[in-house]
């Protein structure tokens, strides 16, 4: 098993595409039917298609001025109203002087989300930068900038609490690894080309799964406003500094120690691999340093706090829903970062602990 490649994050440049006929319709009736006031779009439309399921990102431009309109799929009508709350505390940080882009609000639809159907649609002001890439001072920057998002979030008025929550790996996990055990013959079928890094792993992602599950009540205890999903995509980069905090879907309830420990580890692992995978590095060293420190002066976590086991309990949720989606749902949506999981598992505890 090879540590620290390039992987899907890698890429530090926003690729858009020019946008199929049918989606650049779509934009234009929707731009048309909820944002009038902006005017008529005066460029081609670009499409950036991301990681999310069912997500859409698309670019254009209003004379000089450029906006992304994000599109999602409701699966529910609770979904509306997470996805207004998240909208609506992205603009309360962006308040607050965290790095969020400015939504706009529809006068159309008297609202800043709109929905079409069983989708949703949000647009904002494109801000052209680059992905997180780990150079320069980057994870020092981007790590003083999730503390002192971590602290907004702590101090969040009632209604903008997301009711929504994430839990750790809790003991009926084992379930999940046991029936993904009953069916090892079949993991060629239902993994394909996985398959076999899986069966490689396996005693390592189960040792790791006992060991996460231990920490499940230390854990909980931390429950609070997160963003848990801040991998080198999610964060938009100008002159090694953050310009833009992306991904609003990603502020939920969940565990805080182990959703910054991940988001760490997300940046730490860009920045070691740009270095050719050195984690010795001693430039490294000292910018992990200060951010460790940073949030342990913001008590955001514990003292002796080992942030290897912490990014390892999320590590291990999404690797068990890869698992469970197979298992249960024959969906196999997610199995191209099923590599990325299982080496994160090792790639944590050389970076953090």
């Amino acid at each position: 098993m090879e540590f620290f490649k390039s992987d899907l994050f890698s890429n530090s440049k926003p690729i858009f595409s020019i946008a199929s006929a049918e989606n650049n319709a779509l934009v234009t009736a929707t731009v048309a039917s909820f944002y009038a006031q902006i005017g008529k779009i005066s460029s081609s439309i670009y499409q950036n298609g991301g990681l999310e399921i069912n997500s859409n990102n698309f670019l254009f431009y209003v004379a000089d001025c450029g906006y992304v309109l994000k599109r999602g799929k409701l699966k529910s009508e609770k979904d509306l109203a997470t996805v207004s709350t998240q909208v609506e505390l992205a603009g309360w940080l962006l308040a607050q002087g965290l790095e969020f882009p400015e939504i706009i609000f529809s006068e159309n639809s008297n609202s800043k989300v709109v929905v079409d159907g069983h989708y949703y649609w949000y647009l904002m002001y494109f801000i052209d930068a680059d992905f997180f890439s780990g150079a320069s001072n980057e994870f020092l920057n981007a790590g003083i900038t999730i503390a002192r998002l971590f602290c907004s979030l702590a101090e969040v008025p009632k209604n903008l609490i997301i009711d929504y929550q994430i839990l750790p790996p809790a003991q009926d996990s084992l379930s999940i690894v046991e029936a993904a055990e009953n069916c090892k013959k079949e993991w060629p079928i239902i993994f394909g080309e996985q398959s076999y890094l899986l069966e490689e792993s396996w005693g390592h992602i189960r040792d790791t799964l006992e060991e996460t599950v231990q920490l499940e009540s230390e854990i909980t205890v931390s429950i609070g406003l997160c963003h848990i999903d801040l991998h080198p995509h999610n964060l938009l980069m100008q002159e090694s500094k953050v310009s833009a905090i992306l991904d609003f879907g990603s502020l939920v309830q969940a565990p805080i120690y182990s959703s910054i420990a991940f988001n760490l580890f997300k940046l730490a692992r860009q920045t070691v691999a740009l270095k050719n995978g050195d984690y010795l590095n001693g430039d490294f060293i000292n910018q992990k340093n200060i951010v460790v420190s940073s949030f342990l002066a913001k008590n955001l976590i514990p003292e002796n706090a080992d942030l290897g086991k912490y990014a390892k309990v999320e590590i291990m949720r999404r690797l068990l829903l890869i698992l469970q989606l197979n298992i249960e749902n024959n969906n196999s949506d997610w199995n191209h970062v099923l590599p990325i999981q299982i080496n994160a598992l090792k790639e944590a505890e050389m970076i953090l602990s």
